[in-house]
This record gives structure tokens, sequence and C-alpha cells, in this order.
């Protein structure tokens, strides 16, 4: 008999590490062919929206700052990494994990795993209901101090040169002032009303949480003599362990929230209307290379000249 059993505790140890480590090397290439889409959806963008920038026409330059420009073309297309590198695989190794524990758990004793995991649903109602204080406007005044910080940056940075000619010192930092001042203005108008109630929300499907919610429960199922004691061990295991990837879901959701509006307005700028192209009979040839200024002056806000 103890033979037996020592024989099915080694098969069980070998089992786990066999799908322990199939697991990580699934998880290892999963990753690895993703990031490789990722890189060549990265490259493809860049090079379109490049290519869409060099032939609109002159004008839609002189109505937009640069940072608007570099939000799109690097900080949008870098948060796409979310939702092209990481989000389905995310979502598969959370989904498994969750399944299968929660499947386990009803295996064991249904009453018990009704009760374990109780928190769960409750966490999902809080966190619905504060997603729906985000309102669409909120975001985009969100996005827009975000725009207003790459603009005022790159002003700054490039107004120095300026300053030094021109003696308009003042007034290049005060605009980026104004810049950051806005960007607080509603970065805390975003995040205000979600700090309560994701906070409640995480502290209620915390591990310490869930593993008193298990504990309560098996104490009085003990008493009334529904389970054995030992029973309770698995339930104190394993339901605390679904906190993580529910958190994880919640991040997750976040982050391809940002990747759907960086995605709309990559789409936007990739439908931005261009110059009409000539047909090849009609393309002419510079002559020679040279550009030549004549009578040209600068001013500096019409005063300094």
């Amino acid at each position: 008999m103890e033979a037996s059993v020592r024989g099915e505790l080694w098969w069980t140890a070998i089992i786990s590490l066999v799908c322990l480590f199939l697991g990580l090397a699934l998880v290892t290439l999963s990753e690895f062919l993703v990031h490789l889409a990722d890189n060549r959806l990265t490259r493809h963008l860049r090079q379109s929206l490049a290519k869409r920038l060099a032939q609109v026409p002159l004008g839609w330059f002189t109505t937009r700052a640069s940072g608007e420009v570099k939000q799109v073309i690097q900080d949008d297309i870098g948060a796409l990494h979310e939702l092209t590198a990481h989000y389905y695989t995310t979502l598969g190794r959370c989904a498994g994990a969750i399944g299968i524990s929660v499947l386990y758990l009803f295996l064991l004793d249904w009453r018990m795993a009704i009760l374990s995991l109780l928190p769960f649903p409750f966490y999902y109602l809080i966190f619905g209901s504060a997603k729906k204080s985000i309102s669409e406007e909120r975001m985009r005044d969100f996005v827009a101090g975000q725009t207003m910080i790459n603009n005022a940056v790159v002003e700054f940075i490039n107004g120095i040169p300026v300053v030094k000619a021109f003696g308009a010192s003042g007034k290049a930092h005060s605009r980026y002032r104004e810049a950051v001042d806005e960007f607080l203005r509603a970065f805390l108008n975003f995040t205000q009303p979600l700090v309560a109630p994701l906070a409640n929300a995480n502290a209620l499907i915390a591990p310490v949480t869930v593993l008193g919610m298990v504990l309560m429960s098996g104490t009085l199922f003990v008493l009334l003599g529904w389970i054995d004691p030992l029973t309770v061990l698995p339930f104190a295991l394993v339901a605390p362990g679904i906190s993580a990837p529910l958190m994880l879901l919640g991040f997750l959701e976040h982050g391809v929230a940002n990747a759907t509006g960086a995605a709309q307005r990559v789409q936007a700028l990739l439908e931005t209307p261009t110059l009409e192209q000539p047909s090849p009979e009609e393309r002419q040839h510079p002559a020679s290379t040279e550009v030549r200024f004549e009578e040209v002056g600068y001013a500096y806000d019409g005063q300094n000249r």
C-alpha cells in the first residue's frame, strides 16, 4: 500500500513538472511570435505614416504643432504595443488560470466554492460602475492635455535660440507651465472619480480578503459537519491565487482602452487628405538644385526683426 502511494506521488510530481515546463515553453513561444508581429506592425505603421505625411499639403503642418505629429508617430504607436504584443497572450494565461482554479474548487465542494469566490463578482460590479464614470469628454481632455505637453516641450526646446536672439524671455516657459497646469487639471478630473472605487474593488479581492472569506466559510462548514477540516486546505491555497489574474485583467483592460484610442488617432492620421499626385507623363524635373532667397526677412511676434 505504501509503495503504491509513493508511486502515485512520483507520477503526480513528474506530470506536474512536465506540465510546468511545457507551459513555460508555450508562453515563451507565444510571446516571441506576438512580439515579432508587433515589430512588423510598428514598422509598417510608421512607414505608412511617414509616407502619408510626405504627401499632405504644407498648410496642414502650419495648423498643427510638431508635438501632435510626434504623439501619433511615437507615443500612439508605442501605446499599441499593449494591444498587439500582450493582450491575447495575457488574456489566455489569465483565463486558463482562473478557469482551471474555479473548476477544481467546484469539483471539491460547490457550496464552499460559491462562498470562497463571492468577493469576485462584487469586484466586477464596482469596477464596472467606476468605468462608467469615465466619460468620453474626460478622456478627450486627458489626451488633449498630453498633446499640449508635447507641443509645449517642443516649443520650449526649439525656442531657446529665439529667446537668445530676440530677447523673448518668459514666453516659452510660461506656455510650458500653462500646458503642465492644464494637463494636471485634466489628469485629476480623469482619475479622481476612479481612486476610491478602484481602491475598494482591489481591496475586496486582495488575497488576504479572499483567504479570510475561505477560513470563515470553512470554519462554519466544519462546525456544521458538512466538510472535514482537510478539505478547507485546497480552498485556502487556490482561491487567493485567483486574485492576481483578475487584477491583471483589470490593468490590461485599462491598457487596451488607451491602445484603442491611440489606434483611432493613428487611423485618422492615415486618412489625412493628400495632394493630388501628377501622372508620370506630367512630372517635371528641376533644371538645377539651387534654392535662392531674395529680400526675405524674419520677425518674432511681429516686433523684433
